[in-house]
């Protein structure tokens, strides 16, 4: 979708859209020379968020949120039968596109579907205007493997379970930390949530995974159980 735009600096803009643009902050421009178009981020000052325009030069004018809706390629399907380690694997893949409803950005949703029952088994978006292009192969092949991913996780043995899970909450709480919120944070519905859906019986790990985790951390395994109750109001039993 994205094929025949290039990132541009906003110094090139021609003098009508940088007018258009007048007091507003920029963030990243595309330039379609074959479209004769722009697409220009800015900074949404009622929301404060960032806020996806396309400019036609022809027109020298905005387009419409319909105008661009109208212009959107129509979902069309591809077969991929060489995805690294599943070579094996035929993967047929819906590609359609769609503008987020509070941005306007523009996203390529990527919809792959079972070999065997041609139902959807998994769905990822991206956004189409980065700085770098998307690989929709790659992103394709981490979709196939997220969604076997629970297939194969049913086969490993307790202790191998309890080592994914403490080395992902590790992980995760680093990150975390980095980004200036609190480790403990990510101790929430939506990690629980995240882990039932591999793991049904996940709060009968848990104990043996937040002993790893502060053993990891080189923590007292008291403190993160608290913290873990604290903030999912779960209360797990420290093994003994």
């Amino acid at each position: 979708m994205n094929s025949s735009f290039q990132r541009v600096s906003a110094d090139s803009l021609p003098v009508s859209l940088t007018k258009a643009l007048l007091n507003q902050k920029v963030l990243k421009c595309f330039h379609s020379p074959e479209l004769k178009r722009y697409v220009v981020w800015i900074v949404n000052n009622q929301t404060n968020r960032q806020q996806e325009l396309e400019f036609d030069e022809k027109a020298a004018c905005f387009l419409s949120r319909d105008e661009r809706a109208s212009l959107l390629d129509v979902p069309f399907d591809v077969e991929y039968k060489d995805l690294n380690e599943y070579k094996d694997l035929n993967v047929k893949v819906k590609v359609s596109y769609l503008l987020e409803a509070e941005t306007d950005v523009l996203h390529e949703e990527l919809t792959v579907y079972g070999s065997l029952t041609g139902k959807p088994v998994i769905s990822a978006k991206y956004v189409v205007f980065n700085a770098f292009k998307t690989d929709r192969k790659k992103e394709v092949a981490k979709l196939v493997e997220k969604a076997s991913f629970p297939m194969q996780y049913s086969a490993w043995t307790q202790q191998e379970k309890v080592n994914y899970w403490s080395e992902q909450l590790y992980r995760i709480r680093r990150h975390a930390g980095e980004d200036g919120a609190s480790l403990d944070s990510v101790f929430n519905a939506k990690l629980i949530e995240h882990m039932t859906s591999i793991d049904a019986n996940i709060l009968n790990l848990l104990p043996e995974i937040l002993v790893e985790l502060a053993k990891m951390e080189m923590t007292a395994a008291n403190s993160i159980f608290a913290a873990f109750t604290a903030r999912t109001q779960i209360d797990l039993a420290e093994p003994a």
